[in-house]
């Protein structure tokens, strides 16, 4: 075999272990990572879950509120990467019926949550039916769910997320 073509086959080999040091190190980095890290997820997640529940069991409503439907509670995993299979994000959901008008409503929840550290968040593509606010680690959406003309009223649902990579 001429000396250059040698030289490209050692090369070649070369390449092919240090590409497979690092294949190797990034699954052992990953392992790592993952072994490590869900631990301190799986705390995390259990002091939002008691925070979420609280906060959405003493969220001052618009007075006259009533319950239409009950709290529902939802986990939900990455499907890939090292945090596979870790419970890294909840949401929690429900709906009232209010009296008067969803403006009044959003106006009286801005007066609230701004008062216990709540902060507006502008999305991307702002929406007269929702407003979303932010207090880390969790994200609160207000949304508009129809309005009725007689008697004058509305029904509006919170949504509560708490996400691991939230900050």
């Amino acid at each position: 075999m001429p000396h250059r073509q040698r030289w490209s086959a050692k090369k070649t080999g070369i390449f092919f272990v240090i590409l497979a040091f690092l294949g190797i190190g990034m699954l052992g980095g990953s392992w790592w990572y993952g072994s490590h890290t869900a631990p301190k997820v799986d705390a995390a997640r259990a002091v939002a879950m008691d925070n979420g529940r609280e906060f959405l069991r003493t969220v001052p409503l618009p007075s006259g509120s009533t319950l239409y439907s009950p709290l529902k509670e939802e986990l939900s995993t990455y499907r890939r990467g090292p945090l596979h299979g870790v419970k890294t994000h909840i949401t929690w959901h429900t709906e009232y019926n209010a009296p008067g008008t969803f403006e009044e409503g959003l106006r009286h929840f801005e007066a609230v949550l701004t008062q216990q550290g709540w902060q507006r968040r502008e999305v991307r593509v702002p929406s007269v039916l929702q407003q979303e606010w932010a207090r880390p680690p969790f994200i609160l959406t207000i949304g508009d769910r129809g309005f009725w003309q007689y008697p004058r009223s509305h029904r509006f649902s919170l949504m509560l997320q708490w996400d691991w990579n939230f900050e």
